[in-house]
């Protein structure tokens, strides 16, 4: 909360006295110590952000809900998101902890800054979160907690159900609960679903008591979930789940659960409380909101209430203790305990105390009384759950849930909202879950591709599978902003404008009915990957993609899109800087070839990603018949890389960088297509040939699978073929016609029976029959016999055009081609092979074209989206080289070496010895490993 920068002169000349002087927090104070946490927990201490939705939170586990150790760089509680740009000095809430007490013993997280009685459980780093996590994870050292939706933070093992742990090296196991199966149809009804999440992210962390510096150590230990989510109607809140386990084999009694939080939403010092009630637990109230009850000043970020609810308490007792005051309050465990368990008569009650104990009821305040002038006052509250007993290896529950809202009725309702998604654990309707995104760099183009993992499963809540598309959203703010806002009648963001989108062509398009924000899209189909042209060479973009559903309007529930990626950290979140290749850079080709069968088809093959191609060899195969669906196998080490997908679909998903079309018939047999010697369509009454003078009809009739599946030609010649003129068991050769057919499928030429007028000539109107059996020249009047179902797979007629008035059949030189309908079987097999991407020898023009932008280089140009960062680059670079930069005298200030075969590379302005370059103007050698120079200029400036 804004605890350092407050209203200025005005408030300065007020009472800032003592009563103002002992609002500083002393944790505020505190933080300038540095004190560190014990060595000893090293990297079990972890952190996540929260940022799904609206609201915002750093959560740590060291017993903070909120107010870590990067409360000046991240937030404690940020609400709404959506309002724009949030920095740490808007925080909702200064501390937030969680506190368990037993007999004067009080464990919390908030009276010692860096020295908490709670910490996380020894060995965390490797068990509860991962080892060996990437610098982006990382932050200050500090790993990341488990985060649902980055498996990588997840542990490499797992505990088996004798609580030994299983080290799973590579493979990252989730180490927490997974959603609850909610349909009371299914099999597994109110067990978990591996795999599945009820939320947009959850986080895990596993805390005890090891730490507790006032009392020994009692052996609590907590296991905490939170959920979040980035839906509009469940964005507003947090949900936290604590288990509180006795580990110790002693029986623990009058022991309190509760939790002190100091919320600091609205005018600091203008504070004021409600009280309500959910239904959920005993007692006077379970939900508390605090507001600003004489209006927030017009310069002040934070509008409406903020607060929280208690779902479940320990032993379902309900919360039996409240109390409020100065946040100068206890801070030994001495001072603490007669607050938490409501004992004014205890000789370490602080004093007055009356500042601690409101109205008539010792257990719960009066807040009604902070609703009332005078105000000026920063309170703090501490709520607790008691008295109650632990058993050893015992466990209670506890659920708390931390919302903001416009204003009491909004703030009311998201509680309401939360309640029902607790009561069906967590769960409420989403959108799919976002794809796996990823992107390629292109010169002046992003190129971006994702998974259907969206497309093959059911929404959990509803059971249906009612996915409708894809959004795909631009940033050029390191995703704080994403392009052009959508805006309510109240002129409140509620969305971005999406820069490319893509749904199934169906009958859902235009705005949801249910949401004027939500754009359903136009029936543009279904695809797996989009360039971006509209970018510029180096210029860093982020990009997510978010998946949404259909929505079910009779049954009031709108569609819902699932969250927006954060950080790269994120499956659906890239970033990418447009740059050309590197010089004498070849790119992959591929190579397909059918080494198997005798199916038709060809196979369509698009490189997206140059840098994922293998040197493996890889198999189309077809697991049925006729092959309608296909399988992509990697043969080189005998995986299923596509397990089942339609033939003549233009949008397969990526697979090893790169995307296939198999295209082929879904039938045997059957007329696909008839066409004359050019090509022109002439199957069918209303058609003609090239010359206008006849069209062609024809008819399946009887044949083995091979004569139906052939493809044929009927080609007018000058020589004549010895025909038969009728069709029965044997055939009579009666005359001779210049016409010959064709086997095209097996280049053979075949006979063919004419049901002749009588004039021993062909005419246009007679009766082709095709005999699939290989041609010989017969004598008229000789006979020959045929298998009239095995070998006479067509019937042709040609037939005189309308156009045609003179009633001319084909002449010499044409000819009709008739295409059959061929599709693949298990037996067809095509081999798909890569050359890789290599390298050439960098000629002297391109390695003139070397180029370093911007030059002149102007410090914070638009194109830096961070604070005091500075970035050039050096661009049409070979493969590798040297860069050397020296001043106009002659002295080095800096060398680079590009050794990633990029066609850019990045420099931060800076000498060897990271000191910034002064203003003025630099020399630049590029050198190939060869020897070969470029030399060039540029400009720092003002």
């Amino acid at each position: 909360m804004r605890k350092n920068i407050f209203y200025s002169s005005l408030l300065i000349l007020l009472i800032f006295t003592l009563a103002f002087a002992q609002q500083v927090n002393k944790r505020e104070t505190d933080q300038t110590t540095g004190i560190a946490k014990p060595a000893a927990q090293g990297p079990d201490i972890a952190y996540a952000l929260q940022g799904k939705g609206e609201l915002l939170n750093c959560f740590m586990n060291f017993g903070e809900i909120t107010d870590g150790y990067f409360q000046s760089e991240f937030y404690d509680f940020l609400w709404p998101k959506s309002k724009g740009a949030i920095s740490a000095g808007d925080n909702c809430v200064d501390d937030f902890s969680m506190i368990f007490a037993c007999k004067g013993n009080v464990v919390d997280g908030y009276t010692a800054y860096r020295q908490e009685d709670w910490g996380p459980v020894d060995g965390s780093w490797g068990h509860y979160h991962a080892k060996n996590q990437s610098e982006e994870l990382m932050h200050q050292g500090y790993p990341h907690l488990a985060v649902s939706d980055i498996p990588a933070t997840w542990p490499e093992g797992y505990f088996d159900e004798n609580g030994q742990f299983i080290d799973t090296p590579g493979e990252h196991h989730w180490p927490g609960k997974f959603r609850i199966d909610i349909d009371s149809t299914s099999a597994t009804y109110g067990q978990e679903v591996p795999g599945e999440f009820p939320a947009d992210r959850v986080i895990y962390a596993a805390l005890d008591d090891a730490d507790d510096l006032q009392g020994e150590p009692m052996g609590i230990r907590l296991d905490i979930e939170t959920y979040e989510y980035g839906r509009s109607y469940a964005a507003d809140f947090i949900f936290y789940d604590f288990t509180i386990t006795n580990t110790s084999d002693t029986r623990l009694d009058s022991c309190w659960w509760g939790y002190y939080y100091d919320l600091d939403y609205g005018d600091y010092l203008d504070e004021a409380y409600k009280t309500f009630k959910t239904g959920l637990n005993p007692g006077e109230w379970d939900v508390m909101m605090e507001y600003d009850p004489n209006g927030t000043l017009p310069d002040e970020f934070e509008t409406g209430a903020f607060g929280v609810a208690y779902f479940k308490t320990p032993k379902d007792m309900g919360i039996t203790d409240s109390h409020y005051f100065l946040d100068t309050g206890p801070t030994t465990d001495a001072e603490l305990w007669p607050i938490i368990s409501s004992n004014p008569s205890d000789p370490n009650c602080p004093v007055p105390k009356g500042d601690y104990f409101h109205g008539n009821n010792v257990h719960l305040d009066d807040y009604t009384l902070t609703q009332s002038p005078p105000y000026g006052y920063d309170w703090v509250c501490m709520e607790t759950t008691g008295p109650f007993s632990l058993e050893p290896g015992e466990s209670v529950k506890a659920v708390l849930v931390v919302s903001g809202g416009e204003n009491e009725e909004d703030f009311l309702a998201n509680i309401d909202i939360a309640k029902g998604m607790y009561l069906k654990h967590y769960q409420g309707p989403s959108g799919p879950a976002s794809p796996k995104l990823y992107a390629v760099a292109g010169d002046g183009e992003a190129t971006l591709y994702w998974d259907n993992a969206p497309e093959l499963k059911a929404d959990p809540f509803t059971g249906e599978l009612d996915f409708e598309g894809y959004k795909i959203y631009r940033s050029v703010d390191n995703g704080n902003t994403w392009g052009e806002k959508i805006l309510d009648g109240a002129g409140n963001l509620v969305g971005y404008v999406p820069v490319a989108q893509f749904d199934l062509k169906n009958t859902i398009s235009g705005l949801d009915p249910l949401n004027a924000n939500s754009y359903l899209g136009n029936n543009s189909g279904i695809r797996h990957s989009w360039t971006d042209t509209d970018v510029s060479n180096g210029v860093t973009y982020s990009y997510t993609i978010t998946a949404y559903d259909r929505g079910q309007p009779n049954k009031n529930i709108p569609s819902f899109e699932s969250s927006k990626g954060t950080k790269a950290t994120e499956d659906n979140f890239v970033q990418v800087i447009p740059e050309p290749p590197a010089s004498g850079a070849v790119p992959p080709e591929a190579s397909v070839s059918h080494i198997a069968g005798m199916g038709k088809g060809t196979i369509d093959l698009e490189i997206l990603d140059p840098n994922k191609i293998t040197d493996h060899t890889y198999h189309v195969v077809f697991p049925d018949s006729p092959g309608v669906n296909f399988q992509l196998v990697d043969a080189t080490d005998n995986t299923t890389l596509l397990e089942s997908y339609p033939i003549n679909t233009d949008e397969m998903p990526v697979r090893d960088g790169f995307r296939i079309r198999v295209n082929g018939d879904d039938a045997y047999g059957g007329i696909s297509a008839i066409v004359d010697e050019f090509g022109r369509d002439v199957f069918g009454k209303g058609k003609s040939d090239t010359t206008g003078s006849w069209y062609v009809e024809a008819l399946e009739r009887w044949g083995d699978f091979d004569a139906k599946t052939s493809n044929y030609e009927i080609r007018f010649t000058a020589d004549s073929s010895a025909i038969g003129t009728r069709i029965g068991a044997n055939i009579q050769i009666a005359e001779k016609v210049p016409i010959q057919v064709w086997n095209t499928t097996f280049n053979t030429r075949v006979h063919f029976v004419i049901q002749d007028n009588g004039n021993l000539q062909f005419d246009e109107g007679e009766k082709i029959y095709i005999i699939n059996a290989p041609y010989q020249e017969l004598t008229i009047g000789s006979t020959y016999s045929i298998n009239l179902f095995e070998q006479v797979p067509l019937e042709v007629t040609i037939q005189n055009a309308p156009t045609d008035s003179a009633g001319l059949p084909p002449i010499e030189g044409q000819k009709v081609t008739i295409i059959t309908q061929r599709a693949h079987t298990p037996q067809d097999v095509y081999k798909i092979t890569f050359t890789a991407k290599s390298f050439r020898a960098v000629t002297d023009s391109e390695l003139d074209a070397v180029r370093v932008v911007p030059n002149p280089y102007v410090v914070n140009a638009a194109w830096e989206q961070g604070v005091n960062v500075r970035l050039m680059r050096f661009m049409f670079l070979p493969p590798q080289c040297t860069i050397t930069i020296y001043t106009t005298r002659g002295e080095k200030i800096r060398t680079i070496r590009h050794t990633n075969s990029a066609g850019a590379e990045d420099w931060n302005v800076t000498s060897d010895s990271n000191q910034d370059l002064a203003f003025g103007v630099y020399i630049y050698i590029v050198e190939t490993p060869d020897g070969r120079q470029k030399m060039g200029k540029f400009a720092l400036i003002k």
